[in-house]
């Protein structure tokens, strides 16, 4: 019944195998532009259209254009450091946020590291302030 199912909606939509070239290309990434030292980060807000919804994030991405395969090492074991100390920072002590995270996205051949906090006690601004100053803090 099931391959009976399959075979009719093969034959109404005709999907085929596509060709090498048929393929579409890799997603590239942009690149983000550069804040210079000691200014906010490029921000993209972005409204909640329910009023109601008293829930707010924040998603800090750092963005590497490079292809190397030693930078992606360097910027997993950056991830792999950085982890659990977000967590406990942001989400233990501070209690910022029901998710609190961290991680790595490969767009394209190119890595970013991302930090993300979604919270229901916080404003969108705190949580932004706040995962800006634990990269600062891990940085120094």
């Amino acid at each position: 019944e099931a391959q009976t199912l399959v075979s009719t909606i093969d034959k109404a939509l005709g999907f085929r195998s596509i060709t090498e070239e048929e393929y579409p290309p890799e997603l590239s990434p942009l690149p983000l532009p550069q804040s210079p030292a000691n200014s906010m980060a490029t921000r993209l807000v972005i409204s909640e259209p329910n009023e109601e919804n008293g829930n707010a994030a924040s998603y800090v991405t750092l963005q590497s254009l490079s292809e190397d395969p030693k930078e992606h090492v360097m910027i997993e074991l950056i991830s792999a450091i950085v982890a659990e100390p977000f967590y406990e920072d942001l989400r233990t002590r501070q209690q910022l946020g029901y998710i609190v995270s961290s991680g790595i996205r490969p767009v394209g051949k190119t890595k970013t590291l991302g930090f993300i906090v979604q919270s229901s006690t916080a404003k969108t601004e705190k949580l932004t302030k706040e995962i800006l100053k634990y990269l600062d803090k891990i940085r120094s």
